[in-house]
């Protein structure tokens, strides 16, 4: 059976993943100019401004990339609260995006995701509930759910810390409680390997598969953020 990390370097697309890599720092750093140049938004607010828009921010980095090289994507309006989110087909891969505070974030739970995860790589025939009509994707048995990570450097709204810390691709379990895999995109954009793994040490799923990483991970205040 072929592994997730196999996966990732057959069918995602290398000039994919380094369009991504080299743009995502530049998305970063012009919606923090942005924000710090808005004289509407407070001080005590820019922080939770910037942390509410990377997600999109990202997400219209990955649409450039996705048109760029012809990779087949989608975006849906989540009937419960009105937020549109990426989808992304490459190969046997559903890709989505997802913004961390730390390195040692789990992943954050909700209901599409979870289905997701369920269903990718489990069956031949996916039925996302995206929005009025069911998205359908044959073909999918050997499929894969892998989940673009994005950090910012620290936790304070200054030039420093609101750089792009974190950039990986993820896998999740099947409830998408944990990674089970994670991997650096820059090595993936410029070597074409997912190895090594990056981030703390990974708890395994129901089945042992996990993988430990190799970074050691300094807890960091919170802030509260709008699931993206």
């Amino acid at each position: 059976m072929i592994s997730a990390a196999e996966l990732i370097q057959s069918d995602l697309d290398q000039d994919l993943l380094r369009m991504i890599a080299t743009r995502a720092p530049w998305q970063y750093r012009q919606l923090a100019d942005q924000i710090a140049e808005d004289d509407l938004i407070p001080e005590y607010g820019k922080m939770e401004e910037f942390a509410r828009r990377r997600g999109p921010a990202i997400a219209s980095c990955i649409i450039d990339a996705c048109e760029r090289f012809g990779v087949p994507y989608d975006t849906r309006r989540l009937p419960c609260n009105g937020q549109r989110k990426l989808v992304v087909k490459a190969g046997r891969l559903i890709m989505i995006q997802e913004p961390i505070l730390t390195l040692g974030d789990a992943p954050r739970i909700a209901d599409y995701k979870r289905q997701m995860a369920r269903s990718l790589g489990a069956v031949s025939q996916l039925e996302l509930p995206l929005g009025d009509r069911l998205v359908r994707m044959i073909d999918f048995s050997q499929g894969q759910l892998v989940v673009l990570l994005h950090g910012m450097s620290g936790m304070r709204f200054n030039e420093e810390q609101t750089n792009l810390g974190a950039l990986m691709l993820a896998v999740p379990n099947a409830e998408y409680t944990n990674w089970v895999h994670r991997f650096d995109l820059h090595n993936l954009a410029m070597f074409g390997t997912a190895e090594p793994p990056v981030g703390p040490e990974d708890k395994n799923d129901d089945e042992g598969t996990g993988q430990p990483d190799r970074v050691q991970v300094r807890p960091r205040r919170r802030i509260v953020e709008e699931e993206r």
